[in-house]
C-alpha cells in the first residue's frame, strides 16, 4: 500500500470505526508499506529507509 503520512511513520487505522487507533514511528518521507501477519515493513524512497515493524496486530491496541 501506499504510505504518506505527515508526523509518522504510518497509522493504524480502525477499519469499523475509520478512527486512528496509534501513529507510529517518527516522520519519514513518503514510500511504502506491506503487511504481514508476522510484522509490516515500511520503506521511505527519498530517505533510503527501510523499516520492520514486529507483531502488527499488537499495534494500536
Amino acid at each position: 500500500g501506499l504510505r504518506t503520512t505527515a508526523g509518522q511513520s504510518f497509522v493504524v487505522i480502525d477499519p469499523v470505526t475509520p478512527a486512528v487507533r496509534a501513529r507510529v514511528g517518527a516522520a519519514s518521507g513518503s514510500g511504502a508499506l506491506r503487511y504481514t501477519p508476522a510484522g509490516v515493513w515500511t520503506t521511505a524512497h527519498d530517505q533510503h529507509t527501510l523499516s520492520w515493524w514486529q507483531q502488527p496486530a499488537a499495534i494500536g491496541k
